[in-house]
């Protein structure tokens, strides 16, 4: 699903209604008062994101973007973190029912740092504007927990080189860390990547959005503010009103 395309709701016939005067399941009649309809667990989506092209770019150059300075060094490699990126990262941290994650095919030593630079700030309390989202259940950013690299891709021999050579194996993510304990599968699994080839074994759990890079039209689009009014809408139309977050993507 590119975003452009995106058709936020749900067709679903089966809506689960939690209020302070009911709760019930909606079936096209009345609300059930709370004392006669059972409260339904409220169930978990597993949110992945992408880092490079996605959220970051890495260059080897310091001067990749300009004047601009870099964000984040590891080693040898300048990390230049896409405007928006981290008030996006800790909205949708923050929102209930999600469970947040880092899926990249960069390896660890590489993708934790990261991770880690996503955390800083909100890990510190700051609440501005953009870090609504009503949860406070995020979690640290682990190897391995909520943030999957490069073992758990697998080597792509037939597509497009430019990413590496990887493409994502979800079943693996599936069997590990915050997705097992979630129980996760193929429909409570979305994942926020700059292209379609990574994730074409699993195209509907895709939300495409466009490459960053170091161009002036890149630099120009805040992802916070692409995707927050998304996002603000998921763990309502996917979580509560459908039966999978594949019906939607």
């Amino acid at each position: 699903m590119h975003l452009r395309d995106t058709a936020l709701g749900c067709t679903s016939d089966r809506l689960w209604v939690d209020t302070m005067e009911f709760v019930g399941a909606w079936d096209g009649g009345d609300i059930a008062p709370a004392e006669s309809a059972p409260i339904p667990s409220m169930p978990r989506i597993l949110v992945l994101f992408d880092m490079n092209g996605t959220l970051l770019v890495r260059s080897k150059s310091k001067s990749a973007f300009g004047s601009r300075l870099p964000d984040l060094k590891v080693d040898s490699t300048y990390y230049f973190v896409r405007p928006g990126a981290k008030e996006l990262v800790r909205l949708v941290r923050r929102m209930e029912c999600v469970d947040f994650g880092f899926y990249t095919s960069m390896m660890m030593q590489n993708a934790l740092p990261a991770a880690l630079f996503f955390q800083d700030e909100e890990e510190g309390g700051d609440d501005d504007d953009k870090g609504g989202g009503g949860c406070g259940g995020s979690q640290a950013f682990m190897a391995g927990w909520n943030v999957y690299d490069q073992k758990f891709n697998r080597f792509d021999r037939q597509g497009d080189k430019k990413w590496g050579g990887w493409m994502r194996h979800l079943p693996s993510v599936w069997s590990a860390g915050i997705a097992r304990a979630g129980r996760h599968g193929k429909t409570s699994t979305l994942t926020i990547d700059d292209t379609f080839t990574k994730m074409r074994e699993n195209p509907r759990n895709v939300v495409v959005v466009p490459e960053y890079d170091s161009t002036p039209e890149a630099e120009a689009v805040d992802i916070y503010e692409t995707l927050a009014p998304f996002f603000q809408v998921v763990p309502h139309s996917y979580v509560l009103s459908c039966p999978s977050v594949q019906d939607n993507t």
